[in-house]
């Protein structure tokens, strides 16, 4: 039975998300008041795909993963909300044209566990100008996870044996520009709205830990293929859009970011 190597800086990776992740991690923009400091949101996050950077060759690629967050939080005030979260995430990827030693360049593709996530930041906004409906925004969060080998499908053949774990780590600091507005009043509660668009920087580091798996490759026969090295994201700047809408200490919010990832998150909040 032989043993094959993959080559170069290789990623396994858990957003961020945001996501992380993040499936890198969707940006926080808190519904803060001084009457209800406290807020306790749930949050899902669905990562359509973000590509890894790979500097020996190969193509490498998130290509879904879907994190579940709870979010507990203190105002102290509008522009000063530190949180923390608490949840899981799942995550699948391909390795294209990948170099293993002995075996040439290799389709890989991975599907890992569900893994703990959790993490915490502080965000916060503010209006530049007090009468006018327009507000700022910043958000800086910290998410981590680890995850079990759970599927390898190398060259169109499943893979055995599996073993190792995926150990991920993102930070993001995003701004962004918001308008609010009113909605018609319903059974006296005065709902709001609030629209915005920002931009943030997303940072992602993993570690394949003792990534290994027995697989049949046509060219090779039997043979066991260790996975090994660290990476980060290829792109690092992205576009973030969103809005919030709420009444009395509910709200609920939508959010799309692009460029560095392609990802949608969708949560709902209560302050109290």
């Amino acid at each position: 039975m032989r043993t094959h190597i993959v080559s170069g800086w290789l990623l396994g990776l858990g957003v961020l998300g945001f996501a992380l992740p993040s499936w890198a991690a969707s940006l926080e923009v808190p519904w803060a008041d001084k009457e209800h400091r406290f807020g306790v949101e749930a949050e899902y996050a669905h990562l359509f795909g973000r590509d890894l950077k790979a500097p020996t060759g190969e193509t490498d690629e998130l290509t879904r993963g879907d994190a579940s967050h709870a979010v507990f939080s203190f105002s102290f005030e509008d522009w000063l909300v530190p949180y923390g979260k608490i949840g899981a995430v799942d995550l699948k990827e391909r390795m294209t044209n990948t170099n293993i030693v002995g075996l040439g360049r290799r389709n890989i593709d991975l599907k890992y566990d569900w893994g703990i996530s959790w993490g915490g930041g502080v965000a916060g906004s503010a209006r530049p100008i007090s009468d006018q409906p327009w507000v700022v925004g910043y958000d800086i969060q910290y998410l981590r996870s680890e995850h079990d080998l759970n599927r390898v499908v190398h060259s169109g053949v499943v893979a055995t044996a599996r073993s190792g774990k995926l150990g991920f780590q993102e930070w993001h600091g995003g701004a962004w520009v918001g308008w609010t507005f009113d909605l018609p009043t319903m059974v006296n509660v005065q709902p709001k709205g609030l629209v915005y668009v920002g931009g943030r920087y997303s940072d992602v580091k993993a570690k394949l830990k003792s990534l290994q798996y027995t697989v049949s490759d046509p060219s090779a026969g039997l043979g066991i293929v260790s996975v090994t090295g660290n990476s980060n994201a290829n792109d690092k700047v992205g576009l973030i859009i969103g809005a919030r809408l709420g009444g009395g200490p509910y709200s609920v919010r939508l959010e799309g970011r692009l460029i560095d990832e392609t990802a949608a998150t969708a949560e709902v909040s209560y302050r109290f």
